[in-house]
């Protein structure tokens, strides 16, 4: 008695588009991919694409075992369950704002699906010049075997009304002196 058992799978697959690198105006930006396959059977032409984005000019990608072809990345392999692949994409920014890049990811034996990410594009700004300031240091001499305490105390009073005050007594007192 030879009997078949029909088994019956439930592919799936999972994508993520996670920032890893700040976006500033005219520099790159990266964006790791990630494909899971969460379903009970192994899958094979896995493909992500990405959507154009305006405000974000592809650069390039570094990724083993992915090809690309125009906006579309090929996983050249299969992902068992549990298993997940992931690539690294590159983008010049090129608009400030608020940014939503969108990849979309499939296989053989899966619907495709979609991850978005939104990125906020900042401007790139360089300091001034005029704004920047040399730190003039001080030598200290060498202090050896000698203990120093300091006077950790707190501040109190303003010490330029505290000058002018002892000069003021002072020049009261001198002008005192030569009235006698």
């Amino acid at each position: 008695a030879n009997e078949t058992e029909n088994k019956t799978y439930t592919p799936g697959l999972n994508v993520q588009k996670i920032t890893l690198t700040d976006a500033k105006l005219g520099e790159i930006t990266s964006f790791k991919i990630i494909v899971t396959n969460i379903g009970d059977c192994a899958l094979g032409d896995i493909f992500v694409i990405e959507q154009p984005c305006d405000g974000l000019d592809f650069d390039s990608y570094e990724g083993d075992d992915w090809t690309m072809q125009d906006s579309t990345f090929f996983f050249n392999g299969v992902l068992n369950p549990g298993e997940s692949a992931e690539f690294t994409i590159f983008f010049i920014a090129t608009k400030v704002g608020e940014l939503v890049n969108t990849v979309v990811a499939g296989s053989n034996a899966t619907d495709n699906l979609t991850a978005e990410n939104t990125t906020v594009v900042i401007e790139n700004k360089t300091p001034d010049i005029q704004q920047n300031h040399t730190n003039k240091t001080k030598t200290v001499p060498e202090i050896s075997d000698k203990v120093v305490k300091t006077n950790v105390g707190r501040a109190t009073g303003n010490p330029i009304l505290a000058l002018l005050c002892v000069l003021l007594m002072v020049g009261i007192s001198t002008i005192r002196r030569f009235k006698k």
